[in-house]
């Protein structure tokens, strides 16, 4: 008993010094020293503003306030050293575990890796990483804002052996293993939103592929969103810019809440089934969103088309055009192609019940609408068909009858009724319209 209780005081005086001994050392005076080690290793300006020490459950060592680069807009929360005790004595020193928290990846902290990466080494080896992990990492590249994340990063004498990633809500998650070639890579992501615009809400996504140095390449991506499927591919290069290419196939996925998010009135609904490619260009990752550029065929069922009614503006013919209303259709089809924020939807055909039409539109970057879409209803006898003039803005879109085919309209109902007569006036006035561009 009497040395249960010698060992139990010494046990207590130990973890008392422990306790007390950061508290004793004032590290800070190391600061200078390890700011110019660190800036000279980088090639850039490191600043930092505290050191701590901490004795339990394992000595570490923790680096806060850090700014990196000429302008120090690359910030790090906190940097946490765990060394291999026994390797202090070597002469290559043992780094057991690396914890990085609130960090920004940016482009300025990507000019500093690859800075890095390419100056050639400055003699032997002297300190080896075994782990890094990294939390509350955001993600900031212009269009693209995505976090918090996490990563645990395992290396060995060869390298990264594995990497383990994805979100801290555990809503994406990525893993990387070193093959053939490169790192095999792995993505399961369930209710998941994309970090970019638009902010697709995935129910379930998965895709696998190959990781190369300056190469991603997934040839499968299946995804589950707004109750229908998509199956893609993805080939990304970043040795001299960026370049994205790759193909798409939707099957039935609703239209409604997916244009919400590109405008901030719904207009239009339906199924859609699509496919077709498309790439991306840009200097840096962030404006990848912007230089898309893709050309898809589609096909939307049993939907409508909201602001705009078809039927009511042939009917009216006013000549101050005609707003609001919606029209159903069974099936939309035709080409859609992207550049950046302006599209074109061509070769449109719409079937509706009594109604059809095919035709141009064209939606700009400010989404100004222009086009004309050409409209044929079956009346109780005939056949009117009258073409409109699309116009206004994707929020307030409008239809307007063509001022040449307007007229023929007026003349053929005068002289041989409405009805087979606006029809017949109204092609001729369009053909006299053409004629005379």
């Amino acid at each position: 008993m009497r040395w249960l209780k010698i060992s139990a005081f010494l046990l207590g005086v130990v973890l008392l010094f422990a306790l007390i001994l950061p508290f004793l050392i004032p590290l800070n005076r190391y600061l200078p020293q390890i700011q110019k080690m660190a800036s000279d290793k980088l090639g850039e300006p490191v600043r930092m503003t505290e050191l701590k020490l901490a004795i339990l459950p394992l000595p570490s060592f923790t680096l806060t306030g850090i700014s990196l680069g000429k302008s120090q807009k690359t910030k790090i929360g906190a940097v946490t050293v765990r060394p291999d005790l026994w390797s202090l004595l070597s002469g290559v020193k043992v780094l057991r575990e690396v914890e990085i928290e609130g960090v920004t990846f940016n482009q300025a902290l990507i000019d500093i890796i690859a800075a890095l990466a390419t100056r050639p080494s400055d003699g032997p080896q002297t300190i080896k990483i075994k782990r890094i992990k990294l939390s509350a990492l955001q993600v900031d590249m212009d269009t693209l804002q995505w976090g918090p994340l996490r990563a645990d990063i395992a290396l060995d004498d060869q390298g990264v052996s594995a990497i383990d990633a994805g979100s801290e809500d555990k809503r994406f998650n990525l893993s990387l293993v070193p093959t053939e070639g490169g790192q095999r890579l792995n993505i399961e992501a369930k209710d998941w939103n994309l970090p970019l615009k638009p902010a697709l809400k995935f129910d379930t996504l998965t895709a696998k592929g190959l990781l190369k140095e300056h190469e991603l390449n997934l040839p499968e991506i299946n995804a589950n969103l707004y109750g229908g499927t998509l199956k893609a591919t993805l080939n990304a290069n970043w040795k001299q810019g960026w370049k994205v290419k790759g193909e798409a196939h939707t099957a039935q996925v609703e239209l409604k809440e997916i244009v919400a998010l590109l405008t901030s009135a719904t207009r239009l609904s339906g199924k859609l089934n699509a496919n077709g490619g498309y790439t991306m260009n840009a200097k840096e990752a962030g404006q990848l969103a912007d230089n898309l550029r893709g050309n898809f065929k589609f096909n939307v069922q049993r939907g409508v088309l909201y602001g705009l009614d078809l039927e009511r503006a042939v009917q009216s013919l006013a000549t101050q055009g005609t707003r609001g209303g919606q029209t159903q259709f069974d099936e939309l089809s035709g080409t859609l192609v992207i550049a950046g924020k302006h599209y074109q939807m061509n070769q449109m055909k719409v079937a509706s019940g009594i109604l059809s039409a095919d035709g141009n539109v064209d939606i700009a970057a400010n989404k100004k609408l222009a086009g004309r879409v050409n409209v044929a209803m079956k009346g109780t006898a005939s056949l009117i068909e009258v073409p409109l003039d699309v116009s206004g803005t994707v929020s307030d879109p409008v239809l307007f009858p063509n001022r040449a085919a307007l007229a023929g309209a007026a003349v053929g109902t005068a002289i041989m009724g409405p009805g087979w007569g606006t029809s017949v006036g109204s092609k001729a006035g369009q053909a006299l319209e053409k004629l005379f561009k």
